[in-house]
């Protein structure tokens, strides 16, 4: 049968990549951030070498330019552009950097406009995104088209296998009548999915939500953030409210087994408002606050997944989006104070560094390290 199929090629592939081990990084790798521009108040793409504390303008100071996204090779990076000036202005644009300085930014097709979650594929130069009609759709660069991978009422934060086989969502869609349980669920990351082709991991029932899944990447775990709409005193988990769990991919060969192997890897009672692996896989970084009142900023804590040792890495609730370095070792963070942003470095071992960020700029956000 198709699913069969589907559960066999997805197990040999999260099996495969769970005895890989993690890469050296590459010495140079960049850092894209928005940033004020040189010239005028509005916000360009910046790319910096920590390495050396060098920068560089790709973009000017025509349009507000935010929110950069890079292929995993550095070559693309995808940033939204827009006016702040104007009310929905914005629109999705990509820039090849083999081609600099010859080259000018590029729209994206139209339809990615109404997508959102943009993520790249860890191996080549495909996006995945969450858009219209709640479907997955797999953007890709080289042929500038747009396909949709799987249909269905609900398929949000579509994330990426470490090899690029798969995708995980957070989805309602099986079981068909349960519309207030969303499920984590694995299929083929190739367009003309079905139903069928789904593999639930979850299960959990009426009124609890499994929301953002993310494949670690060296392959072992899947974490995901949980919660529970209706308290249920007989569920471990329940006090946790957007609390941050893992389970054992292993267990997607029998898929009956994968609440069993649930670790709550957040401390308890914390609300997780988003999360990120390091690049190793040994460490889950996340950012808590309480999403349910629209804050956006919160404290930086990173967990051990070896040790479960959870660990506070900022303080005073003026953190916001961050992204690992490619070697583990560093995260880069918003800080953000009376809505003025700027971008820091905080290392593991608890260490701080402004300079190498902040000293070029007036202001800088949305930091993003390609080769993660």
């Amino acid at each position: 049968m198709k699913w069969q199929r589907a559960l066999i090629l997805t197990t040999i592939l999260l099996l495969s990549v769970g005895t890989a081990t993690a890469q050296e990084a590459p010495p140079s790798i960049p850092l894209f951030l928005a940033a004020v521009g040189a010239q005028s108040n509005s916000w360009s793409i910046v790319m910096l070498d920590p390495a050396v504390k060098g920068s560089q303008y790709l973009t000017d100071d025509t349009y507000d330019e935010i929110a950069p996204i890079a292929s995993a090779d550095g070559r693309y990076v995808i940033f939204l552009r827009g006016d702040f000036n104007v009310e929905d202005s914005f629109t999705y644009y990509i820039l090849d950097r083999a081609c600099l300085p010859d080259c000018q930014p590029q729209a994206l097709p139209a339809e990615v406009n109404e997508m959102q979650d943009l993520r790249w594929s860890p191996v080549g130069h495909q996006l995945v995104a969450w858009g219209k009609d709640n479907a997955v759709w797999l953007i890709d660069i080289p042929s500038n088209t747009v396909k949709q991978i799987i249909g269905g009422k609900w398929n949000a934060k579509p994330a990426w296998s470490p090899d690029g086989a798969a995708i995980v969502v957070s989805s309602d869609v099986v079981p068909e009548g349960d519309m207030l349980s969303d499920d984590i669920q694995i299929f083929p990351a190739q367009p003309g999915q079905t139903d069928s082709d789904r593999i639930n991991l979850t299960y959990s029932g009426l009124f609890v939500e499994e929301v953002d899944p993310h494949i670690s990447p060296d392959g072992r775990y899947i974490a995901y953030r949980t919660r529970m709409l209706v308290p249920d005193t007989s569920d471990t988990f329940s006090g946790s409210p957007f609390g941050l769990l893992t389970l054992d991919s292993t267990c997607i060969a029998q898929v009956s087994t994968c609440l069993q192997t649930r670790v709550l890897r957040s401390n308890a009672g914390q609300e997780v408002q988003k999360f990120a692996w390091s690049p190793d896989g040994r460490f889950i970084a996340y950012l808590t606050g309480n999403e349910s009142e629209g804050d956006s900023v919160g404290d930086l804590w990173v967990v051990s997944v070896e040790t479960g040792l959870v660990t506070q890495l900022t303080k005073d609730n003026t953190s916001g989006n961050f992204t690992w370095s490619p070697d583990s070792s560093t995260i880069a963070y918003e800080h953000v104070v009376d809505g003025i942003f700027d971008v820091f470095l905080v290392f593991l071992d608890g260490r701080r560094e402004t300079g190498v960020i902040l000293n070029e700029f007036r202001g800088s956000a949305t930091p993003y390290w390609a080769y993660q």
